[in-house]
């Protein structure tokens, strides 16, 4: 399987049969161009700074 993605110009998600999905270039990236980002799925505080930050918007 592969599908192109319009989003994200120059990579392609594809399924390997014995590693399962991934997704890679199909055109070169400069050193320093930005290739893949979403929004993180969870944030999670540090041991150092629970007790000094929110855990609900991180400010101290």
């Amino acid at each position: 399987m592969s599908v192109g993605s319009e989003e994200n110009k120059g990579t392609e998600r594809f399924l390997s049969p014995d590693r399962g999905r991934g997704l890679r270039a199909v055109r070169h990236f400069a050193v320093g161009e930005l290739v893949f980002a979403c929004p993180a799925y969870s944030y999670v505080l540090t041991v150092n700074e629970r007790g000094a930050h929110c855990e609900h918007c991180f400010t101290r």
